[in-house]
């Protein structure tokens, strides 16, 4: 953003300024050993990493509102008890959540789960006088929860999280929601995140500049262990592409 004036900027916040990831296969495996106590710890982490990994798209579709939480939960855990062979429990979903939830809390109090260019980048944009909003396809309260974690709470103009409008990124109208709550013209703003569909490309449509944040580097657990990178084809000359966030 060096040399050019933006309105403002919003930021993503799962794998661009926290390693969400490695903290969903940590929680995510405290929820299946719930689950399936006299399966190997092995398998406990590997089936995390199997439902994180989401290869049919489950995620995005109940972003999308094509599938509710529950449906998508069920699918998930289904494709867990067929990979690993393992019995399917009575109440999954519910006792996967319960299981999941504190842990994955606890999960962000551990060190390293704040990228360490993320504060840099806030107080950049903010000694810039420039607003800052963030705006993540995750819920409210999980959302809170990871910001006080990490000490991110009350870094922001606003939050803009699924719940305000029922559904998320990559629709226009949760990134032109997010800029009228802090008052910025979109065509004059940036939005900043690792998901090049859902961050970069909704943010374009939404006729904002998006900036891509593909992450070359990470434990076994971050995002790029998990995500193939797409093609350079793939990514359209108006999407700036960037591997930290203090290129930006």
């Amino acid at each position: 953003m060096s040399g050019r004036a933006v309105a403002g900027v919003l930021l993503d916040l799962d794998d661009t300024l926290i390693d969400t990831t490695a903290a969903l296969v940590a929680a995510g495996a405290v929820a299946m050993a719930a689950l399936w106590p006299d399966a190997p710890t092995d398998v406990h982490r590997a089936a995390a990493r199997l439902y994180r990994d989401d290869p049919a798209g489950l995620f995005r579709r109940f972003m999308q509102g094509e599938i509710t939480f529950e449906q998508m939960r069920a699918v998930r855990l289904t494709a867990v008890c067929d990979k690993f062979s393992l019995d399917p429990v009575e109440d999954a979903g519910p006792r996967y959540d319960t299981a999941f939830a504190p842990a994955f809390r606890a999960a962000y109090g551990e060190p390293g789960r704040l990228f360490e260019d993320a504060v840099p980048l806030i107080e950049r944009i903010r000694a810039q006088g420039t607003p800052v909003g963030l705006l993540t396809n995750s819920n409210d309260d999980f959302t809170k929860a990871k910001l006080e974690a990490t000490g991110l709470a009350g870094r922001f103009d606003c939050v803009v999280t699924r719940d305000a409008l029922g559904f998320g990124k990559p629709d226009p109208r949760v990134f032109h929601h997010t800029c009228q709550l802090i008052g910025i013209d979109p065509g004059r703003s940036t939005y900043i995140g690792d998901d090049l569909h859902a961050d970069a490309l909704g943010a374009a449509a939404a006729g904002m500049t998006g900036i891509w944040l593909n992450r070359t580097s990470g434990g076994v657990d971050s995002k790029v262990a998990f995500d193939r990178a797409p093609a350079a084809a793939e990514i359209p000359a108006h999407i700036r592409v960037v591997e930290t966030l203090t290129e930006v």
